[in-house]
């Protein structure tokens, strides 16, 4: 038993080796980045989508055309989740000057998958229907928004994603100063203001 003690098998060193080098050809695998993109077209054959993975998950810009391509929509990714600057376009039209223009129909910002900062959106013709900012996913102070084309508009003051009412400065601004401790003290202060 002293004798063999000393040795190593060889089917064992035969095991380890296959063993690390299978562990090191994955290690190689997962750090290589892995992106494919996904592309589509519209039936006349110019492009309808550009989407890109890394990873199996979305990544960099989204693009889509109609099909005399005008860019249709563009956003953003960056680990699976939506970042930066999103925007959607109305068909194309010839304007008053004769040239080819569209509207853009809505303009956001996301933040870690989250809507954060101005968000816009307009009508179908580009005259604007709400603006107004996202904080964390939630919205917060001033919004205006037109029920129609050409009608006037009304203002709402959202406070942490929690509807303060029409023309509701007043309220808002209080909370700004002096943020309440928890919700009911909020349902207090919103029915208080009523």
């Amino acid at each position: 038993m002293g004798e063999r003690s000393g040795k190593v098998n060889g089917k064992f060193l035969g095991f380890l080796a296959l063993f690390g080098g299978l562990a090191a050809a994955m290690a190689v695998w997962a750090a290589k980045p892995q992106r494919d993109v996904v592309s589509s077209h519209h039936p006349g054959g110019t492009n309808l989508a550009v989407r890109p993975f890394e990873k199996g998950r979305p990544a960099r810009a989204w693009v889509t055309w109609y099909e005399d391509r005008w860019k249709a929509s563009e956003s953003y990714f960056e680990g699976g989740r939506r970042v930066g600057e999103w925007h959607q376009f109305g068909r194309p039209y010839r304007g008053t000057d004769g040239e080819g223009t569209q509207a853009e129909l809505l303009s956001a910002a996301f933040e870690s998958d989250e809507l954060h900062g101005a968000f816009a959106r307009s009508h179908p013709g580009g005259e604007p229907r709400e603006a107004g900012t996202y904080v964390r996913g939630l919205r917060h102070g001033e919004w205006v928004e037109r029920a129609t084309p050409g009608a006037a508009p009304r203002s709402r003051h959202y406070w942490r994603g929690h509807d303060l009412g029409v023309d509701s400065k007043a309220l808002f601004d209080a909370l700004e100063t002096d943020p309440p401790a928890d919700f009911a003290g909020l349902e207090l202060r919103i029915g208080a203001a009523d």
